[in-house]
């Protein structure tokens, strides 16, 4: 994060909704990740529900545990065809998962992150490929028990570290895009709507 966008982010309420999605989930939001997690506090989840409406990023609630509550923030389409890879519904069988759906895996993951995260029990390796993380990745994360890696930046690297240094850079990018336009007192719908117009526009 480059000094001017750190001062901004200092400058910031940090407990604020809009802050928090740009800060988590600047990549889903500009259309260049599939998902992320987004952990507000519980009495944000309306404001979330109201923020994403009809934006294209749909919100599952993993967890609500006090004053916290866990989303997975994703797009639709492009996570189902992620999901959908031979490779992932391997490892997700391999994994125990029966109902490879879209709705079945995260009803499975819900599940199985709210047994790990009130009980410390079972790490669900998985979530890598609920946050679309590339599947070398996060298979060698599996085998090598999260040893062994190449890099860290957003998750452990175990293939093709420049490619994936370059996919560190755009979602630093991304963030700081994102606190630079709330800063300059766009909301954080606005700014969801205006790339979600911009991608539209480039798919086409």
């Amino acid at each position: 994060m480059c000094q001017e966008v750190f001062k901004i982010v200092q400058n910031m309420d940090l407990t604020q909704v809009e802050s928090k999605m740009a800060l988590q989930c600047a990549p889903v939001i500009t259309g260049i990740k599939v998902s992320n997690l987004l952990i507000v506090s519980s009495c944000d989840e309306q404001a979330v529900r109201v923020i994403l409406k009809k934006t294209g990023i749909l919100h599952y609630r993993l967890l609500r545990q006090g004053d916290k509550t866990t989303f997975l923030l994703f797009r639709k389409h492009q996570l189902a065809t992620y999901l959908s890879d031979p490779d992932v519904q391997r490892i997700l069988k391999t994994n125990g998962y029966e109902d490879l759906s879209l709705g079945g895996i995260l009803r499975t993951f819900q599940c199985r992150y709210a047994t790990y995260i009130n009980r410390g029990e079972g790490f669900p390796h998985e979530i890598g490929l609920l946050l679309g993380y590339p599947v070398e990745d996060v298979m060698g994360f599996i085998e090598h028990k999260g040893k062994d890696y190449l890099y860290a930046g957003y998750w452990k690297v175990y293939k093709d570290v420049s490619v994936k240094k370059r996919l560190f850079e755009m979602y630093e990018n991304a963030k700081e895009e994102l606190i630079i336009l709330l800063s300059n007192g766009h909301s954080i719908r606005s700014i969801i709507q205006a790339y979600r117009t911009a991608n539209m526009k480039i798919a086409v």
